[in-house]
């Protein structure tokens, strides 16, 4: 582990020459949404274009493992403690192996040892991590189980295609863990809302949507008689107060149609004041309703809780590390950062090293 070398390009940051060299070099890399790894020894950095070196963040022995464990386990990752990440660097591992089977034959005690960490990270300290995305939070408060039948009252920009909302919030319906059957679209205006459907339905035809995709004309899908009572839930990504008729019938119709259950959750919030509601929505009394306030309290909670196990899973990240240094198979218990754990930082061309103490 001494002669690991670990460099990370985070992609807002390098250039799209050196993007071309990883392609085509001859070291183990993989890459994520927002950043690149490259895996070599320290006898290769020798032959590193200087480019390379100048927009690289370099790490080596321990804090390499460390760094790049944190990455495999999706810490760093926007959708944190993601399982995609793992197998690509599999697939990203088989590859190299194919194409340098000296150079990972190496190597191979390190990607095993990496494996099982992520393994034991995983199962022990990151497997309460969920989702915080405000449209993922919606979807919790929702209490929305696989099978059902959702409306969506979908926000829309000035073009008639969905707001970013709308999209975020139609995939988490889609999402295969709790996929709803059914996801019914309206909008108050009879055009935007055709646009509307012939986007979904393009998603559809392309295989990015599974679940049937329907729509209704507004009045129709909010009549409580009728189409409302079959509705399991309700979306609305609707700014508050833009359609004020609509958001009256909306309000009376659940009225009528709550006391059979399912949640009416507002994701919209005013056009002005995003995810805030109105007075007109405040304090409906409603007993199955979820308001934009009560998704950002419940977002923040959630983050919280996140932020705190990221912080343990880093630890644990940094005592495998450790261990795998002396030796030592890791025990995820007590989680303290060991003494020395942290080296100093350098300047490596136009970079930063940190150096295992």
């Amino acid at each position: 582990m001494k002669s690991l070398i670990l460099l990370e390009f985070q992609h807002l940051k390098f250039s799209k020459a050196v993007s071309e060299w990883i392609s085509q070099c001859p070291y183990m890399h993989i890459a994520g949404c927002t950043r690149t790894m490259l895996l070599l020894t320290e006898q290769d950095v020798a032959n590193l274009p200087e480019e390379v070196k100048q927009q690289a963040i370099y790490y080596n022995g321990q804090q390499a493992y460390a760094r790049l464990l944190e990455f495999i386990t999706g810490l760093l990752s926007r959708h944190r403690g993601e399982n995609q990440v793992v197998s690509q660097f599999k697939e990203a591992w088989e590859e190299f192996a194919v194409r340098m089977p000296d150079k990972a034959a190496q190597m191979d005690a390190i990607y095993q040892s990496l494996l099982a960490d992520n393994g034991t990270i995983r199962n022990h300290v990151t497997a309460e991590l969920r989702p915080a995305f405000y449209e993922c939070t919606a979807h919790k408060l929702s209490e929305a189980k696989p099978g059902e039948t959702v409306m969506v009252v979908a926000g829309a920009t000035k073009h008639g295609l969905p707001a970013q909302s709308t999209c975020h919030l139609i995939h988490k319906l889609d999402n295969r863990a709790k996929r709803a059957s059914c996801i019914v679209v309206t909008h108050p205006e009879e055009e935007t809302l055709e646009s509307l459907y012939r986007h979904f339905l393009k998603e559809k035809i392309a295989g990015r949507i599974v679940c049937d995709i329907k729509k209704l004309p507004f009045h129709e899908a909010t009549d409580s008689a009728g189409a409302l009572h079959r509705i399991d839930r309700v979306f609305v990504t609707l700014p508050m107060g833009k359609y004020r008729d609509a958001d009256e019938r909306l309000r009376t119709e659940w009225n009528q149609r709550e006391a059979f259950g399912g949640k009416l959750v507002h994701l919209g919030g005013t056009e002005k004041y995003q995810r805030s509601s109105p007075k007109e929505w405040q304090g409906l009394g409603l007993d199955h309703y979820v308001s934009p306030e009560r998704i950002i309290g419940q977002q923040m909670l959630d983050q919280n809780r996140n932020d705190e196990i990221i912080q343990q899973g880093r630890l644990a990240c940094q005592n495998c590390a450790f261990s795998r240094l002396h030796g030592k198979k890791p025990i995820i218990r007590n989680l303290t950062l060991p003494s020395q754990q942290y080296g100093e930082r350098s300047g490596i061309g136009g970079g930063d090293r940190v150096i295992a103490a």
